[in-house]
């Protein structure tokens, strides 16, 4: 597509000019009264005319397919360049996970209009996972902890809009404010209180698809997981 829009705007930056000279071509026999060369030149200039305008919207159209195309990329681009918090980010799969969890983490499980959900506590962080094995939710507590390179837990109200930008939306409640970032498949929700940041939580946001009713193989870790920390050892 961009050989070809080279390839049409050179043929208008050549057909444009030549429109111009054809046309004062035209001109100057029509005022010596030349009537066969007149009528020649008048042919050249509507050939040549009409070449350059269907040049022109050509190019056009061709500018228009490529700038949406660009855009397509870089939203989809955009989109896939997740903030992290602590390293993780919501939509990793279990396998990536289970091996950053200490082995004092909690588990437990919660199933919601038919789907379970585990939910995976240490350290004041928590990281909800669907039956699939996908990481949903992360919220954290601890001072210090946070968005990767950007807001944490601590830092002043007011610093937040200088790490994060503005947010696309800012609540008030009893104790502080909510302010959130909608990243188009996920959010960050940075909770204060008392001019404090206390709490910073990813959430993933779901698509159409719904969560499979077999196991995935990231569902099974998971649930092997779950068994390990939830069963007695049998003696």
């Amino acid at each position: 597509m961009q050989i070809l829009k080279t390839v049409l705007t050179w043929l208008f930056i050549i057909a444009a000019p030549l429109s111009v000279i054809f046309f004062a071509m035209f001109i100057y026999f029509k005022l010596k009264k030349d009537e066969i060369k007149r009528t020649i030149w008048k042919k050249r200039v509507k050939i040549i005319g009409y070449a350059a305008i269907a040049l022109f919207l050509l190019l056009s159209s061709v500018n228009t397919v490529i700038t949406k195309a660009e855009n397509k990329v870089k939203a989809q681009t955009e989109e896939i360049k997740y903030l992290t918090i602590s390293n993780d980010r919501v939509g990793l799969p279990f396998s990536k996970i289970i091996d950053k969890l200490p082995t004092n983490a909690t588990v437990d499980r919660k199933v919601i209009e038919e789907e379970a959900y585990y939910s995976i506590r240490f350290d004041q962080k928590l990281m909800s996972f669907n039956s699939d094995g996908l990481l949903m939710y992360i919220s954290v507590d601890m001072l210090g902890t946070g968005v990767d390179n950007a807001v944490k837990v601590g830092d002043q109200e007011n610093s937040i809009k200088g790490k994060m930008g503005s947010a696309t939306k800012k609540t008030k409640d009893s104790e502080g404010y909510l302010y959130v970032y909608d990243y188009s498949t996920y959010e960050v929700q940075v909770h204060t209180k008392n001019d404090i940041v206390n709490n910073i939580q990813m959430l993933d946001k779901p698509n159409q698809e719904p969560v499979t009713n077999n196991l995935t193989g990231e569902g099974r870790k998971l649930l092997d997981y779950y068994d390990s920390k939830t069963k007695s050892p049998q003696s």
